[in-house]
């Protein structure tokens, strides 16, 4: 090879690009991302399914609920009630038998309302008596756990709260609200039914009690040696209401790690569900950063610690700190090796992506520097792994981006010589970010996530790589029993079955809690 000219001295520093490195560098790299980890022809989710807050969700449909309800024969079965009005001084009474109590339409957050049908029953008036069969009662409730007191430290056993519902009221401040009473189409009925709404009224409040169905149970503070930063330390619920039942959904949220959920909203994203999943398990992406993906990340660099990197805008971002320049592995070329330094590097979570930007500085000699920005995006999916159990995958979900600027003093003469170094440099080191790099941050980030102790990292990563990532990554069956263990369905007989997983808005893990109905 003839080394010609490109450049000759100048009369100040300049900073060029070559174009062609960038394709050719396109075409070469573009097969090689993250794909190769693992693919899948699921299309990502339009609908993000949020956390609004809260570090975890478990939301299950409401049929599940209901179905439950009628299992565990929890609905009152009679009533009877005798009302007078203070003001007219007229006295009616109510008798009959109620069907199954069910969550209905038109709650929100906090309040739940419940679908009373009546069986058989009668309102008797100081004139005439009416038929109640077939009527349908709407009430306006609340839960709350009992006990409600929350200890302040961690046991072996734990502290089990149910959640039920919430039966303290005064008669300045009922617990229940009639939103409604409806007849039978065709039915005799009075003229007003304010006498009879007060009648039911005051059964409902006096008598709430006897429905004691026991929605959820969840135990907090539970002393585990594992996924501490999953297990719940504050709890509460919600209701997302939908036209359609089978899309309406309760949900149990969930604080960890001892931080509080007060001021938080009580709410739960129409879409916390997964298409075509029973349930879901939600992990909030700024816990999933800090937690799984903070640890994991000095393990890419050389001779760096977690106290070089800091979560910025609101935990959904890591950088490193300033000032802090990260080295990078060495790239040889010919018998001499270069180092680049990355002067920024940057990992943030959106929506449906993580993406991955670094810029780093390599020096080929005194007077040419070259500055190499590379971006990479994935997502996450679930996959089944040849032992029969489940790991987290991650995949390019766009193609990467990489950029770099040469640098070069007033008394540097570029040669084509120097131009073939800069390009093959700048290609290893391009290879080496959305391969090795990215392949190691991947693998920690899973290994961290399942429990894998930090000082463990090197050699798992090490031993993930060399075997293929498919075959050796490390379970998540473990760590999501682990993390939906403590919260408890009435009727759900078998642990948490996994059936999808994706980054949409939070972590998002589909599954069947293995409901009995």
């Amino acid at each position: 090879m003839v080394n010609t000219t490109v450049l000759s001295s100048r009369s100040m520093p300049i900073s060029f690009t070559l174009p062609h490195l960038n394709e050719k560098l396109r075409i070469e790299q573009g097969i090689n991302d993250v794909s190769m980890l693992l693919s899948s022809d699921k299309s990502v989710s339009t609908v993000v399914a949020d956390t609004l807050g809260w570090d975890t969700v478990y939301a299950i449909r409401v049929p599940d609920i209901n179905n439950a309800i009628v299992a565990k024969k929890a609905s009152p079965k009679t009533f009877t009630q005798t009302t007078t009005d203070p003001d007219l001084g007229i006295e009616v009474s109510i008798d009959g038998e109620f069907g199954d109590w069910a969550i209905s339409r038109g709650g929100d957050g906090q309040n739940l309302h419940m679908k009373i049908p009546i069986t058989k029953g009668t309102y008797t008036t100081p004139n005439k008596t009416y038929s109640l069969n077939n009527c349908n009662a709407v009430i306006n409730i609340k839960l709350a756990y009992f006990p409600n007191q929350i200890p302040q430290s961690v046991s072996e056993v734990g502290s089990k709260h149910d959640l039920k519902l919430k039966t303290d009221h005064t008669d300045e401040e009922p617990i229940v609200f009639l939103v409604s009473f409806l007849f039978p189409h065709g039915a005799d009925k009075p003229a007003s039914d304010a006498l009879l709404q007060g009648a039911f009224r005051d059964w409902f409040n006096a008598n709430i009690k006897k429905f004691e169905h026991i929605f959820s149970t969840v135990n907090i503070n539970l002393h585990t040696e594992d996924i501490k930063w999953l297990k719940p330390t504050y709890t509460s619920y919600a209701y997302s209401d939908n036209p359609d039942p089978d899309e309406s959904f309760f949900a149990v949220l969930c604080m960890t790690d001892g931080r509080s959920g007060k001021g938080l909203t009580h709410a739960l994203s129409p879409s916390a569900i997964a298409p075509d999943s029973r349930a879901s398990f939600l992990i909030s992406r700024s816990l999933f950063l800090e937690k799984s993906m903070l640890p994991g990340v000095p393990t890419v660099f050389v001779d760096s610690s977690v106290d070089n990197f800091q979560l910025i805008n609101g935990k959904t971002e890591i950088s490193n700190k300033d000032g802090v320049i990260l080295k990078i592995k060495p790239i040889k070329y010919g018998a001499i090796y270069y180092t680049p330094y990355a002067e920024s590097f940057n990992i943030s979570v959106n929506e449906h992506e993580i993406i991955t930007k670094i810029k780093a500085r390599i020096v080929f000699s005194p007077g040419i520097e070259a500055v190499v920005s590379t971006t990479t995006y994935q997502t996450i999916e679930l996959v089944n792994k040849p032992d029969g159990t489940q790991t987290i995958g991650f995949k390019a979900s766009r193609p990467t981006e990489s950029m770099h600027t040469i640098e070069t003093a007033t008394w540097v003469i570029v040669t084509t010589v120097i131009v073939g170094l800069i390009a093959t440099v700048y290609a290893s080191l391009v290879g080496y970010v959305v391969g090795d790099l990215t392949i190691k941050l991947i693998v920690c980030t899973i290994a961290i996530f399942v429990g894998v102790l930090i000082t463990l990292l090197l050699s798992v990563v090490l031993q993930t790589i060399a075997k293929g990532v498919a075959e050796s990554m490390p379970s998540i069956n473990p760590v999501i029993q682990a993390a939906t263990g403590p919260i408890v369905w009435p009727t759900a007989k078998t642990e948490f079955k996994l059936t999808s997983a994706q980054l949409n808005g939070a972590l998002q893990f589909g599954g069947d809690p293995g409901f009995a109905l």
